[in-house]
Order: structure tokens, then sequence, then C-alpha cells
């Protein structure tokens, strides 16, 4: 939501009028009146170009809705698959693989994904009739903030703690119980590793916060549940993790990076593609707690390390992921599709 805010405001609303419709309900599986009622607005509208976000679910009613609009040409953004997802019931998966996610594949007049590991799955060439590759996902650019000691200190914090952020949509995709069991092998040796920042809510934040109870009550652990003040909460904390089962393009990451933050994260999906391994963070493979806690421990003993790699991680942000590199290359899509 952040990203289409900031497209609509960027240079973009130059030479395209932009109007929304949004799936402003659950749809509780397929949802025909949901579909009639957002096949109502886009017709309403008449777009030159109708731009549907995201694959499952959530892209089978917008492209739906779309073609009982009329709408001739469909832009498809591709940002996430339903074959990663771990909160599902099989059936259901079964359902958005096999019927949802092809239909709406085809019935797209063209197709991008967010990074050159998604365009390279085998489900984009089976079904997309039009593939534009990839475009990355992007991130604003803002003046870095210096550390809040009086946020630190009302989060938990001392002077001397080494903190490690992580940003995230609480739910075991993210990695979060191998990022429990990190900690934990840490405390038990006696490490003095980071002490944790976990920012966000999900689907398993009940499950999460019980694995990470003990670590709470040690104080090693601090769960803020959902905050507005991330970039605060970026800047006061000292480098990022995230421990991500699976990825396309995680904003979280480019987030921290735009932060000045050096990146603790998993070596799937687009993720190398953001962070690079030894310059702007550290990749560990998926599912290796004793991995994630060995570099938990050299990032919070090697502050050196984590002020260059953030530094680096910001100019490559500003270099290949900023807003402005995004608008460009959506334009580009936009011209084409208008051609077809």
């Amino acid at each position: 939501m952040t990203e289409l805010r900031l497209l609509m405001e960027s240079e973009l609303a130059e030479s395209y009028r932009f109007e929304t419709c949004f799936q402003d309900r659950p749809a509780g599986g397929i949802n025909p009146r949901l579909i009639l009622l957002m096949a109502r607005r886009i017709r309403a509208v008449r777009p030159d170009i109708l731009h549907v976000r995201g694959l499952q679910n959530e892209g089978f009613h917008g492209m739906v809705a779309g073609r009982m609009a009329g709408c001739r040409r469909i832009v498809l953004s591709v940002h996430g698959f339903i074959d990663d997802a771990l909160n599902y019931p099989w059936w259901r998966k079964k359902i958005i693989r096999d019927i949802l996610e092809p239909y709406t594949l085809r019935a797209a007049t063209a197709v991008y994904c967010v990074c050159a590991y998604a365009a390279a799955r085998p489900v984009i060439a089976r079904y997309a009739r039009h593939s534009l590759g990839y475009i990355h996902n992007a991130v604003p650019l803002y003046e870095l903030e210096p550390p809040d000691p009086a946020l630190r200190a009302e989060l938990g914090f001392n002077s001397h703690d080494v903190v490690a952020v992580c940003v995230t949509r609480i739910s075991r995709d993210k990695g979060l119980l191998d990022l429990q069991r990190a900690m934990s092998l840490l405390q038990r040796r006696g490490v003095r590793g980071p002490k944790l920042l976990l920012v966000g809510d999900g689907p398993d934040r009940e499950l999460i916060s019980a694995k990470m109870e003990p670590l709470v009550r040690a104080g090693q652990v601090v769960i803020t549940g959902r905050r507005d003040d991330v970039r605060s909460l970026l800047a006061s904390s000292d480098f990022f993790v995230l421990p991500t089962l699976h990825e396309n393009l995680s904003f979280a990451i480019l987030e921290a990076m735009c932060a000045g933050k050096a990146v603790l994260t998993t070596c799937v999906g687009g993720n190398p593609e953001v962070v690079v391994h030894g310059q702007t963070g550290v990749l560990v493979p998926p599912g290796s707690p004793e991995t994630l806690a060995h570099a938990l421990e050299s990032l919070a003993d090697d502050p050196a390390t984590r002020r260059r790699m953030g530094q680096a991680g910001r100019a490559r942000v500003e270099e290949h992921f900023s807003m402005s590199v995004l608008a460009k290359r959506l334009d580009a899509v936009y011209q084409e599709v208008l051609q077809l």
C-alpha cells in the first residue's frame, strides 16, 4: 500500500491519471459479489490500463473483475506464489495453484515479477502470455535519523546493548522459529549476542510469542506488535535480521538498507539480488539456527563491519532500488502495454 501511494505521487503522475479499486473486504474464498462490485468500480473509470497487483486469491478477483469490466489491457505484477505459503490448508493451496493462479496469469495482457528469481520460475513461462521480466520493488529515500536513546530506554535497552531488529509479518514463513532457536542457542552458551527487537503482527503471533516467552523473560527479546514508528526503530537499532524461509523481494529489507543498517537474512528468493554478501550484509542458509546464531554473534561483536555494510547498503538502495528507478521502469512497461 505504501509503494502504491508513492507511485501515485511520483513523476508517473505527470503522464498518467491513477484511480484505485481496492478489495475492501476479505474474499473468504471465491466471492462473486466482491467481483461484481469491483467490476462496477472499474467499469466506471474505463481505464486504458488496469494494473492488478498480486497473483494469488486477490489477483484472481482483480483479474476477473477487470475482464468483466471490459478492460483490454491488464498488467499483472507478481509479488508472491501460493506454493511458498505455509499458513494455508493443502486443499486451498491446490485450488489456488492449479486453477486461480494459472487463470490469472493467462488472462493478463502482460506480466512482470518483482525479482529475477520470481520471473524465472516455471509457472511464469508456462502460463504468462507476455512476460516482461521483472521490476524490483523500491522504497522512498529519506534523510537518516539519529538513534533515539529515549526510545531505546522505553523499549528496555541500555546504551551498551547491541539490538538486532526484525520488522516483519509475524508468521512461520519469516523464519521466526529459527530466529528463536538461534537466540536460545546463544543464551544457553552464555554468549553476549544481540538483543532482539521483534516488530509486527500476523497470523502466528501467539505461537511465536509463546516460543519467545523464555527469552522475553530473560530480557533478550522485546516484542512490540505493530508499530507506526518503524523508521525510528530502525535508526535506534544496530542491525536488521530476517531469516525468512522464502521471499520474492522484501520491502522490510529495502527499508532497513535505506536506513543504513547491515542486513542479516537468508539466501532465498530475491534476497541475494538485494543483499550483497559481505558488502551490504550477511546471507545464511534458510532453516539453519546454528548458522544464524553464529552470524548474529559475529555482527554483534563487530560494529565497524556493521557500519561499513550499512553505508554500502544505503548506497545500493539509492542506485538500484529508489522510487525514481521503479517509476522509469514501470513507465516503460505501461508504454509497451499501450502498444499491444
